[in-house]
């Protein structure tokens, strides 16, 4: 499934680089710590910001009973680095870097 992720935050200093799209896995991936449902976004295009270089995301909703694949939904949104291995289950939050809040929108 193809979705856009969209700036929503109150970080200033990211609004420039989003909107972004990609393809989102089909897999929820559970954190080792926190009760969110993570999804990756394989973006279409390097995400190049001051925190670093991105080929992927991981987002997971903010609202309460909802998905990050609804037909839209508020989300929280980390990075996954370049070169750097792919989370699985279990993975540590800490490891990827904190990017915004945004709305990701079915496309």
């Amino acid at each position: 499934m193809r979705i856009r992720i969209s700036y929503a935050d109150q970080n200033e200093s990211m609004r420039p680089f989003f909107p972004v799209s990609g393809i989102v896995g089909e897999t929820e991936l559970r954190a080792a710590t926190g009760e969110h449902d993570w999804r990756i976004v394989d973006l279409d295009q390097t995400l190049r910001t001051p925190a670093g270089e991105f080929g992927k995301l991981l987002i997971a909703p903010r609202w309460k009973d909802h998905s990050a694949t609804d037909p839209e939904t508020s989300v929280f949104v980390l990075g996954v680095p370049m070169h750097s291995r792919e989370p699985g289950e279990g993975f540590d939050v800490g490891a990827y870097p904190w990017l915004v809040w945004g709305i990701a929108t079915r496309e």
